[in-house]
């Protein structure tokens, strides 16, 4: 039986305005059909082992909680992880009950950013601090490479910050064809920092995933950027029903594989 990761854009409605997502300044009211969405994956998991779903948006916790829990009740022996602004930390403890969720937070932080929503190092730290409270134990968290803040003091900062915290975190990046506000980024400064982390923070570097899938976007994305290094191990599902072999490819009607109303 063949593996599948699932990432799913829940919603489009978000209560922040990131410059680096890929939802852009298209923010609006739609919300996945849950219950489809559900049949085709149970469907589907009669074929393929579902190693992980990642609820995403916009902001997951804005198409509705208990949507959220169904999917985690529905698949409890699938990984479920909620891509989230951290803005709704105070509905993270109604999950306590599934042993099979793990939350993840994207932020960005530096000087530029004082008087953004995005989390800057303050508001890191206190979130990290709430989310302990909570777990017993800090989050997971996506770092958001841009232009805006490809800067090798920044990132020692990143670096202190997962020591202190001893966390795992996966360094992502906005591409051009991701629909972001001007804040795309070439994908050889993300390999370039995952090397500059190698070479002076080791043990930070060793934290950073998925790793392979930096150096093959790095490869992909230039020649052939139409083709997907995540091949047949990965479905990405849009607001829509509209499913993709990649998230880099999302929105992508070249490369559309299928829709859940199928």
């Amino acid at each position: 039986m063949k593996n599948r990761s699932v990432i799913i854009e829940t919603t489009n409605r978000c209560n922040f305005n990131c410059s680096f997502c890929m939802v852009g300044e298209e923010c609006g009211k739609e919300i996945i059909d849950f219950e489809q969405l559900i049949k085709w994956l149970k469907i589907k998991q009669k074929e393929y082992k579902l190693e992980r779903i990642v609820l995403s948006g916009g902001e997951p916790f804005l198409s509705g909680v208990e949507n959220l829990k169904k999917i985690c009740r529905e698949f409890p022996d699938t990984l479920v992880q909620i891509q989230t602004n951290g803005s709704q930390i105070d509905k993270f403890i109604e999950f306590k009950e599934f042993q099979n969720v793990q939350f993840g937070t994207s932020f960005q932080f530096g000087e530029y950013r004082k008087d953004s929503k995005v989390y800057n190092e303050d508001r890191f730290n206190k979130f990290q601090e709430k989310y302990y409270k909570i777990f017993g134990k800090y989050c997971f968290f996506i770092y958001v490479l841009t232009n805006d803040n490809y800067d090798k003091k920044i990132i020692d900062k990143l670096a202190k910050l997962v020591r202190k915290y001893n966390v795992s975190f996966h360094l992502s990046a906005t591409m051009k064809m991701h629909n972001a506000k001007n804040c795309y980024i070439e994908y050889w400064k993300l390999i370039d920092i995952f090397i500059y982390l190698l070479k002076k923070y080791p043990d930070v570097a060793l934290k950073c995933q998925p790793i392979r899938t930096m150096i093959m976007n790095s490869i992909n994305h230039g020649s052939c950027p139409w083709i997907s290094d995540c091949k047949d191990t990965q479905w990405h599902i849009g607001i829509d029903g509209k499913v993709y072999p990649c998230t880099n490819h999302f929105d992508n009607r070249m490369v559309e594989i299928g829709s859940i109303y199928e």
